[in-house]
C-alpha cells in the first residue's frame, strides 16, 4: 500500500460527520452529551473543534452575504421534501428525481459542510482533512462529496435540535423519550427555509449558463422532516411532500442495521451493539421511534387534510415496491412513467416551457434505473417470531394505513432484503 493511500484510508477512518458544525452547533452537542468522548477517540474531538473554528467563521460571512445571494437568485425557490421512515426507500426515491438537471439538491458535501460550500466546490474538500468511503457504511449506496444527502445533517451543523446526534454519541442517546423530544423540537422550520435558498443558489451557479426558466424546485430527503410537516409547511407555503412507504418487515432488520453501522462509523463514544441487553433495547427502540413517527406524520397530515382544499396537489403518497428496479416487472420505462405521474399531481415545472419530465430528464432517468437494477441488497436473517409479533403489534396502524399485510395472512418467508 503507497503512502498516499494510506494517508487517504487514515483520514477517511478519522472523517466524522459533525467536522460540518459550526463552534456553537459542536459545543452544543458537546454539552448535551455531558462531554463523553471515548479516550482512545479525544483526537476526533480535538479534529472536529478545529475545523469548527473554520466553520464559524465561513457561516458569519454566510450570514453576511446570504441575502444578497438571494436577491440575485430572481426567482422563486419551491421545496419538494421527500419524507417517510429510514429504509423505506427515501434514497431511491431523491437520487430518481435529482436525474431532472432543473431540479436543484443538497449534496453530500453541502450537507456535510453547508457553511463551506457556497465558498468551496465539492473538489475543494481534497484539501480538507475529510474523505469519504465509496459506499456508505451500512449498504451499498454508491457515496460520494457531489451525491445527493439528507439535509438532517445540514441543520445539526447548524445549531437545530437534531436526533442525528444518536449517530455520534450512542451510549449517551439511548432514551426514546429524549430522542422524540429532539425529533419533535421547534425551530427548524427557518433553518430548512434558509439553507433551502442556499442550494438553490449554489445550483445557480452550477449552471450559470442555463437560467431557470421557471421556480427553482429544491428536492429534500430527510426522514426527520415526517415529525415537521406543520412546521415546513409554514415555513414553505408552496412546498410539495412525497411520502414513501415500505414493507414493515423489512424495514425493521435495515433499520436495525442502520443503527448499529452508523454509530460504530460516526461514533465519538464506544459502544457494544452485540450485547443482549443492548440489542433487546435497539428492538425496542426501533419499534417506538417508528411507531412514533408514523403516529404523528399521520396527525399532520388528517389536519392539513382537512384545512387545504388543494392537499392533493401538495402531497403524495407512494410505495416503495412500485418504484423498486430490481423488481422484473418494475421496468425503466414503467419507473419513469410512475415518477412522470408525481410530477404531474404535485404540479412540479409549471409554468415552465416543458413541464413534466423532459427528455433529457427521461434519458437520465432510465440510465439510473438500468443502473439500480443491477444493485445487490443487503440480505438479513429470517425475524424472530417474538419480533414478528412485536412489529405486528406495534406497527398495526402502518399496515392498514398503507395496506400491508400482515405475515400470517401472505405466504412469504421471514426473510427480506432491504436497499
Amino acid at each position: 500500500m503507497n503512502i498516499r493511500q494510506r494517508v487517504h484510508d487514515f483520514l477517511e477512518s478519522n472523517t466524522r460527520a459533525l467536522m460540518g458544525a459550526d463552534l456553537g452547533s459542536w459545543y452544543r452537542v458537546l454539552a448535551a452529551n455531558r462531554f463523553a468522548v471515548a479516550p482512545q477517540r479525544l483526537h476526533l474531538a480535538v479534529l472536529t473543534s478545529g475545523m469548527a473554528v473554520l466553520n464559524q467563521g465561513c457561516r458569519v460571512a454566510n450570514r453576511v452575504v446570504g441575502p444578497r445571494r438571494r436577491r440575485r437568485l430572481g426567482v422563486d425557490v419551491r421545496g419538494v421534501f421527500v419524507i417517510g421512515h429510514w429504509r423505506t426507500g427515501t434514497t431511491l426515491l431523491h437520487e430518481l428525481l435529482t436525474c431532472d438537471p432543473r431540479n436543484a439538491y443538497p449534496t453530500t458535501w453541502d450537507c456535510l459542510a453547508p457553511h463551506l460550500s457556497p465558498w468551496l466546490s465539492e473538489r475543494g474538500a481534497r484539501l480538507l482533512p475529510l474523505r469519504l468511503p465509496r459506499s456508505r457504511p451500512f449498504d451499498n449506496m454508491r457515496l460520494s462529496w457531489d451525491s445527493p444527502q439528507e439535509d438532517e445533517f445540514a441543520l445539526l451543523h447548524s445549531g437545530a435540535s437534531s436526533t442525528y446526534q444518536r449517530f455520534s454519541f450512542p451510549r449517551t442517546n439511548q432514551d426514546v423519550a429524549r430522542f422524540l423530544e429532539l425529533a419533535k423540537a421547534p425551530g427548524a422550520g427557518p433553518l430548512v427555509e434558509r439553507f433551502l435558498h442556499q442550494v438553490a443558489w449554489v445550483h445557480q451557479r452550477r449552471r450559470a449558463s442555463e437560467p431557470a426558466d421557471g421556480p427553482i424546485h429544491v428536492v429534500m430527503k430527510s426522514p426527520t422532516h415526517c415529525w415537521r410537516v406543520d412546521e415546513l409547511r409554514r415555513a414553505l407555503p408552496n412546498a410539495r411532500f412525497i411520502h414513501i412507504t415500505r414493507d414493515p418487515y423489512a424495514v425493521f432488520p435495515s433499520t436495525r442495521n442502520l443503527w448499529v453501522r452508523l454509530c460504530g462509523h460516526q461514533g465519538f463514544q464506544s459502544f457494544d451493539f452485540e450485547s443482549a441487553a443492548t440489542a433487546a433495547g435497539l428492538d425496542r427502540f426501533v419499534l417506538e421511534v417508528f411507531k412514533d413517527m408514523h403516529t404523528s406524520l399521520e396527525s399532520q397530515l388528517d389536519v392539513w387534510r382537512a384545512e387545504d382544499p388543494e392537499f392533493d396537489q401538495r402531497y403524495v403518497k407512494v410505495a416503495y415496491e412500485s418504484l423498486d428496479p430490481t423488481v422484473e416487472e418494475n421496468t425503466p420505462s414503467v419507473l419513469v412513467d410512475r415518477i412522470d405521474g408525481i410530477y404531474d399531481q404535485l404540479g412540479l415545472h409549471r409554468p415552465s416551457r416543458a413541464p413534466g419530465l423532459s427528455d433529457v430528464a427521461r434519458e437520465r432517468l432510465t440510465g439510473a434505473i438500468e443502473a439500480r437494477r443491477r444493485f445487490r441488497k443487503n440480505r438479513f436473517t429470517q425475524l424472530e417470531p417474538e419480533l414478528v409479533d412485536a412489529i405486528d403489534t406495534s406497527w398495526g396502524a402502518y399496515f392498514r394505513q398503507h395496506g400491508y399485510a400482515h405475515l400470517a395472512e401472505r405466504a412469504l418467508p421471514r426473510q427480506r432484503n432491504s436497499v
